[in-house]
């Protein structure tokens, strides 16, 4: 009778181990597995000790609770870890979670080859880490030291949240972020290189996407198809939709960044929706939806759709271009032109080829103070190239301008080919330009540039009507080649990021065009 009992607890604990194993490992060295796991926590430990090893699989069938130390994966180098590759997905839906996790969720500790698939046959998998402090993250990729760097990992089609509590100290840092792996917020100690971060749902946190490259750069980063941000407040992303810093050959490409609630101060380091800063050596931001980004801080500060604000000028040049931008706006200061909201911003450096970007403005600041399209900065140091944009300011109230520039002259290498259209001022370079004559005998140049209502769709969707005046404005560029749907540019390319054909005369009569 004893024996028998004996048995019924063993079976009966094994069946509650399975029922609360939600972590399913496989290994093609080591331990094969399939080995079961209740939380990535443990997994993790398993394979850092060595257990499991070669190709790894990590299966995720239900919602898993982490503790309050991050779930670390170390790099290969660590010894007794010993694998080629990892694939974490979900084979049902489910949330890895933890309610006080520090400084974040999951670390990926120098390690290298690391795949997180976050929706496999329609399976969902989810990150949150609702550590209510700006010194934690959901998912940190950490190099181990300087020679043991977090490189090719790809972590895409995950849902990230943290939580947002509309204060600075108490939000999550970063949804995702590359950097130090001994202080979360400095960077990195190694180059964490050629990680790509694709098609992720981030939510709630005080940065969306934050990659704080090694001094002397790290190379080959992709961002890209990322939706970061939400219409609920709750859910806002509370400063920065995407930053980069000391990149080389960064790409950031087809996000959707929206929502920003930020309440910063200062502009030295402004709200926006991307920013590039540090050191930024070549690269693209391209074909991203910007809008809905707002700076509510009562003292009156910045905000900005893409913030350039490399530390020096960018050689190789950084390319914007095919951008949608709109809905950006602060409070409105109307004695200090920065301090409000404008579309792109120039903050410092230079070498930024900005090209067919559709920059928008049609929400009024609280105040009737200063909104510019385009701002350029009195940091700018030069060698800017502007071409083919469309720069629209449709606020009502205040002083607007479709392009403001501190900055002289000089800055610009060149700028012509753009559509300059304000419901107030043209630009100011020196003084206020009322009229495209006048700015350009500001900047010597833009002789093919227009003020014109582009005649976008609405506006918060920036493609342009068929009434459009902007059918084959533009001058040819190299690298843009299509628009930002995809559509290729003809020999004699539209102005703005969409390329779009104005409908076939039906008969020799004159008649009017509409849009539909």
């Amino acid at each position: 009778m004893r024996k028998f009992y004996l048995v019924f607890v063993a079976l009966t604990l094994l069946s509650l181990s399975k029922m609360y194993a939600q972590v399913s490992v496989t290994a093609t060295a080591g331990l094969p597995g399939p080995t079961a796991y209740t939380n990535l926590t443990n997994a993790f430990a398993a394979i850092n000790g060595g257990i499991h090893q070669g190709d790894i699989t990590i299966n995720i069938s239900g919602n898993t609770t982490e503790g309050s130390s991050p779930a670390v994966l170390n790099s290969q180098a660590i010894a007794p870890a010993s694998y080629t590759t990892v694939l974490i997905q979900p084979t049902a839906n489910a949330v890895v979670s933890s309610v006080n996790a520090s400084p974040a969720l999951i670390k990926l500790n120098g390690a290298d080859n690391v795949t997180i698939n976050g929706n496999v046959a329609g399976n969902q998998l989810s990150f949150s880490n609702t550590n209510a402090s700006n010194g934690a993250a959901v998912i940190w990729v950490a190099s181990a030291s300087a020679a043991d760097r977090a490189s090719n990992n790809l972590i895409r089609d995950c849902i990230i949240s943290g939580v947002n509590t509309g204060t600075t100290s108490t939000t999550t840092f970063a949804g995702i972020i590359s950097s130090s792996g001994t202080t979360l917020t400095a960077n990195a100690d190694g180059a964490n290189s050629d990680n790509t971060y694709q098609d992720n749902t981030i939510n709630s946190c005080h940065i969306g996407i934050s990659l704080l490259g090694v001094v002397g750069n790290e190379s080959g980063n992709v961002i890209s198809g990322n939706t970061i941000g939400s219409a609920v407040a709750a859910n806002k992303i509370g400063y920065r939709g995407i930053y980069v810093s000391n990149q080389l050959g960064i790409n950031i490409n087809n996000n959707t960044v929206f929502g920003i609630s930020s309440n910063n101060s200062g502009n030295a380091n402004p709200t926006a929706g991307i920013t590039a800063g540090g050191s930024i050596s070549g690269g693209t931001i391209y074909n991203n939806r910007i809008s809905d980004i707002k700076n509510t801080n009562t003292v009156l500060w910045t905000a900005l759709g893409i913030n350039l604000q490399s530390t020096a000028t960018c050689s190789p040049a950084l390319n914007i271009y095919n951008n949608f931008i709109w809905d950006v706006a602060g409070i409105g200061d109307a004695g200090i032109p920065t301090d409000n909201g404008h579309g792109i911003g120039v903050r410092t450096g230079g070498g930024y080829n900005i090209y067919n970007n559709s920059v928008n403005l049609a929400t009024n600041q609280t105040n009737a103070a200063v909104s510019a399209a385009i701002f350029v900065f009195s940091a700018t140091t030069g060698s800017l190239n502007i071409r083919n944009n469309i720069f629209a300011n449709q606020q009502t109230t205040g002083t607007r301008y479709a392009i403001y520039s501190q900055a002289a002259n000089s800055v610009y290498t060149t700028i012509n080919y753009n559509d300059y259209y304000s419901a107030g001022v043209l630009g100011f370079l020196s003084t206020q330009r009322n009229s495209i004559a006048a700015w350009q005998s500001a900047t010597g140049q833009d002789a093919n540039s227009v003020s014109v209502d582009p005649v976008f769709v609405s506006i918060v969707d920036l493609h342009l009507a068929p009434s459009s005046p902007l059918n084959a404005t533009g001058t040819p560029i190299g690298i843009v080649t299509n628009d930002i749907d995809g559509d290729a540019r003809p020999a004699t390319p539209d102005m703005g990021a969409d390329e779009f054909i104005p409908p076939a005369c039906s008969s020799s009569n004159g008649g009017v065009a509409t849009a539909s």
